[in-house]
């Protein structure tokens, strides 16, 4: 099963995917502190901090992140947090390869 969650920079939208037959993480998209944040970051964001909660993992855990305009992405490798089973953390440099105008 794939894993597919979408975070919108406006205009890029970023799509994390963890690639495993027995899904159970949950991925969230975190300030620099690793606080929740929702789903989008602001505008003219540099860097993607996020969180990856697997129970069943342990040592590390690779991700994929992708974009509209880099489709093969990167692929990232976190290390499960010291005292925190299960949990890894992670951060991409991005920036924004277009921007528009929209005349209401």
């Amino acid at each position: 099963m794939k894993l597919i969650n979408s975070l919108s920079i406006f205009p890029l939208i970023l799509t994390l995917s963890i690639l495993r037959a027995d899904y159970t993480a949950d991925v969230m998209f975190t300030d620099s502190e690793y606080n929740e944040i929702g789903p989008e970051y602001p505008a003219g964001t540099e860097t993607v901090y996020f969180e990856v909660y697997d129970p069943d993992v342990t040592g590390s855990i690779d991700v994929t992140l992708t974009s509209d305009t880099d489709t093969e992405g990167e692929t990232l490798t976190l290390n499960e947090v010291d005292g925190e089973a299960g949990y890894f953390r992670g951060s991409i440099a991005v920036e924004v390869a277009s921007a528009r105008l929209i005349d209401e």
